[in-house]
């Protein structure tokens, strides 16, 4: 099998293993997500307005996350309304979030990494564990209660989820290769 075909086959196998289609053309998946084949084509409608609206935005001398976000606002939920299957959308972010970490782990240099291991950890603790450790205590504190999910689902939401922004900032910026970008990315 040649390498152009490669990535066809890995979708194909990947588009059988995932979901089943039935005879009204939707297609059914293990996890409960009903997916129509319109909102894969406005999924790939929304992802391509999204790469334009980036290099137009570079090509105007700005980043390319601002015209992402524009085109975010303008077709999501405020204004547009183009999310017509939201269980899909959810389903697709977690895929999206996947790979990205998945990104950000074959970016970090691992030399550079022995380098600031200790100072990355540290800034990593303190920067994560520390304030979901206070959120967990506030919550027990604040709402009195012994659910220990509850609390950590509080405690969650006061994580930091800065990695797909400093990836693409210390990317687009030159520096994600260098100390200090290898020391953001692992605290990240």
């Amino acid at each position: 099998m040649s390498t152009s075909r490669l990535p066809a086959a890995v979708t194909s196998f990947a588009y059988r293993w995932l979901a089943e289609t039935e005879a009204d053309g939707e297609v059914h998946s293990e996890f409960g997500v009903h997916i129509a084949y319109e909102d894969l084509y406005d999924f790939v409608v929304f992802l391509t307005c999204i790469y334009l609206a980036g290099h137009i935005a570079t090509y105007c001398k700005m980043p390319g996350l601002v015209g992402e976000i524009i085109v975010g606002i303008v077709l999501g939920p405020p204004l547009a309304d183009f999310v017509p299957n939201p269980e899909a959308w959810v389903l697709l972010g977690e895929v999206g979030l996947v790979i990205l970490v998945l990104e950000a782990g074959i970016d970090i240099d691992v030399s550079t990494l022995k380098l600031i291991g200790t100072r990355g950890f540290l800034i990593a603790f303190v920067g994560s564990v520390l304030p979901i450790g206070i959120g967990i205590l506030l919550a027990i504190l604040v709402n009195g209660t012994d659910d220990i999910k509850a609390a950590i689902a509080a405690g969650a939401t006061f994580g930091p989820t800065s990695l797909g922004i400093a990836l693409n900032i210390l990317r687009s910026g030159g520096i994600l290769n260098t100390p200090v970008g290898q020391l953001i990315i692992s605290a990240a």
